[in-house]
């Protein structure tokens, strides 16, 4: 018997895995079972079930081989920061299509990297840099100086 899948791989989770243990012999029809029409293939369900009865915690897809995708590297972000400090207009499609990188990686590096954020067209940076630190820090402590005459 052989069950056909369109069904998302999270449905079949840990715990029902673990339900169907009670069932090891008619893991197949367990699922199909819990699952009706929309069942995983048999082939999938055993290699699931093995993976369970071999004591391997996780049961999920293992890390694929071939290249990793590493995009955000510090040259990339470094770019990235240099093409918003000669035009803080840029977009973010400019950067992506200048740089060869996917628009969404843009966005990353642009808001969880260099911490910037559009405003009134143009990037700013969220937070302060050091040399805005240091002349805020001056500015008050000069203030602080006149307010004690």
């Amino acid at each position: 018997m052989y069950i056909v899948s369109n069904l998302c791989v999270e449905r079949l989770d840990e715990k029902a895995v673990r339900g169907m243990e009670k069932w090891s012999k008619s893991t197949t029809l367990s699922a199909y079972i819990l699952y009706g029409e929309q069942c995983l293939a048999q082939c999938t369900i055993f290699r699931w079930y093995q993976c369970y009865e071999a004591l391997r915690v996780k049961i999920k897809d293992l890390p694929c081989p071939g290249q990793e995708h590493v995009v955000t590297n510090s040259a990339r972000i470094s770019a990235v920061d240099e093409l918003i400090r000669q035009n803080r207009r840029i977009t973010t499609r400019e950067i992506a299509v200048e740089l060869s990188i996917s628009k969404r990686t843009v966005h990353h590096i642009i808001h969880k990297k260099l911490g910037y954020e559009k405003c009134c067209a143009q990037w700013v940076p969220k937070h302060l840099s050091e040399n805005q630190k240091t002349v805020r820090m001056g500015v008050c402590l000069l203030v602080q100086s006149l307010g004690s005459f």
